[in-house]
């Protein structure tokens, strides 16, 4: 059970940084553009 709750907890845990690096992408481009 420890192992498979180590690999979802990294699963979730590699989500959250695609989803903000994706937000922060997202927020460079718009200024980009408006700039």
């Amino acid at each position: 059970y420890r192992h498979f709750d180590k690999a979802a907890a990294v699963l979730v845990l590699t989500i959250l940084i695609v989803l903000a690096i994706d937000m922060v992408s997202g927020e460079i481009r718009r200024r980009i553009i408006r700039g």
